[in-house]
């Protein structure tokens, strides 16, 4: 849509998003679609495109799912900031830890800039832990849930027969077990540990960089096993997608097992949601997945081999923990997984409590409780921001253009590796999100 539209048209928001990244297109894609259909003039782009999209409109509102991700996110909001355009975020890491606070709630914004109009929170639980560290905080946010979420009560997942086509499989398998990978490479010696490793320490307790060390290869030797002893079950085992060296992939002695499916994010053409939904059961070593797959009413277990006790995200508490070879077969046998987790109650009591306290409403409507707090902003601006192209140019400064330029052309940011320009990703969820609703209201 962007990039064939008038030069210097004023509009009353942009949104721009990282591309290939399926979680936050399904948090901001339905809030764009509700805004469109109360008729308010709405672009998406790519935020390495933030040049073009601010040189050529003149938004009233910059809407990012979470200025806290990237540093290049943090740049973008401070940007829009200094040049009238105000900013409201949603927080793409909602269920916030105490002990990770200040990560979670400023991200690479170091000095806590208030540049943000306002940023949309999923829970309760989480509005008073930031309030209660940080109470320069107070009116700036609001709750209106975790609207990525929306999509377990709105949309159609794919079905196990359907998957089974597609992937050419031939084989009967009594049973279809998927797992989500974990980022072992922020515990090793890599580039991407090094750069991150005062706020990856600051989230552990002492020694627990050593456990995660040593569980990376109890649990490679564990799936192993696994995975050659049940021929019978097809394992889709799913990398994170955040993984920046896969020689720290736990997965990588696996994904050429008969029986296994790899599905390597952005090269896979099926989501995790519908991975989720053709597996009969759900896991991994550490995942916020395992809530997902709650509302896609599947059960789920993690495998910690060296236990559970270290500093994580409470979801796991609402899932069956395994820590060896004997435990984790004799679940994968199971013909009555009911039984498996009917008999530990305290289970399910955690899963409706952690949906309340992470999610904050699993009902479908966080898209429209997001839209109700962005239009009183939209209809309070009278003005668009009036700034010239060439007064902002010089402000961004030649080298920093010149940079942007280059991140633009595909061909540079294939030969480095880096992610492609997409500039019609979240149209492309808008589409769908809108045929959901049309087939809904049949």
């Amino acid at each position: 849509m962007g990039l064939l539209s008038k030069c210097m048209k004023k509009i009353d928001l942009l949104n721009l998003e990282w591309s290939k990244n399926e979680r936050d297109a399904h948090s901001v894609a339905p809030i764009v679609l509700e805004l469109r259909e109360r008729n308010f003039d709405c672009i998406t782009g790519d935020i390495f495109s933030y040049i073009y999209y601010l040189m050529h409109y003149r938004p009233k509102v910059l809407l990012l799912t979470s200025f806290q991700g990237a540093k290049i996110n943090h740049e973008v909001c401070s940007f829009a900031h200094s040049i009238g355009v105000k900013v409201i975020t949603l927080i793409a890491e909602g269920n916030i830890r105490e002990s990770a606070i200040e990560q979670m709630t400023w991200g690479h914004n170091d000095e806590k800039q208030l540049y943000f109009h306002k940023m949309l929170l999923w829970s309760q639980r989480s509005e008073k832990l930031i309030h209660k560290h940080f109470p320069e905080l107070l009116g700036k946010t609001t709750v209106v849930g975790g609207v990525g979420f929306d999509r377990y009560k709105r949309l159609e997942f794919l079905s196990k027969k359907i998957f089974l086509k597609e992937i050419n499989c031939l084989v009967n398998y009594k049973k279809i077990i998927g797992l989500a990978g974990w980022g072992f490479d922020k515990v090793h010696d890599t580039e991407f540990y090094f750069k991150n490793e005062k706020s990856i320490i600051a989230n552990f307790q002492k020694g627990q960089k050593e456990l995660h060390q040593k569980d990376f290869n109890l649990i490679q030797r564990h799936m192993y096993n696994i995975v050659k002893s049940n021929q019978d079950v097809l394992f889709i085992l799913r990398p994170h997608p955040g993984l920046t060296d896969y020689y720290y992939d736990e997965f990588k002695k696996l994904k050429n097992l008969p029986n296994v499916y790899y599905s390597k994010p952005r090269e896979c053409p099926f989501s995790t949601s519908d991975l989720i939904s053709v597996s009969d059961l759900w896991g991994g070593y550490e995942t916020t997945t395992c809530l997902e797959a709650w509302l896609l009413g599947k059960d789920t277990f993690l495998i910690n081999p060296s236990g559970s006790d270290f500093n994580r995200d409470a979801t796991y508490k609402g899932s069956l923990i395994v820590s060896n070879e004997l435990d984790l077969e004799r679940l994968i046998r199971a013909t009555d997984l009911s039984l498996e987790f009917d008999g530990s109650e305290n289970i399910k009591r955690q899963r409706n409590k952690i949906i309340s306290d992470v999610i904050g409403f699993d009902d479908g409507e966080n898209y429209l409780r997001a839209a109700n707090e962005i239009e009183p902003v939209l209809l309070s601006i009278k003005d668009n921001p009036n700034y010239q192209s060439t007064v902002l140019l010089k402000k961004i400064g030649f080298f920093k253009l010149l940079k942007n330029i280059i991140r633009n052309i595909n061909f540079f940011n294939n030969f480095r590796g880096l992610r492609l320009i997409e500039q019609n990703q979240i149209e492309g969820y808008v589409e769908l999100y809108d045929k959901s609703s049309k087939k809904s209201k049949l």
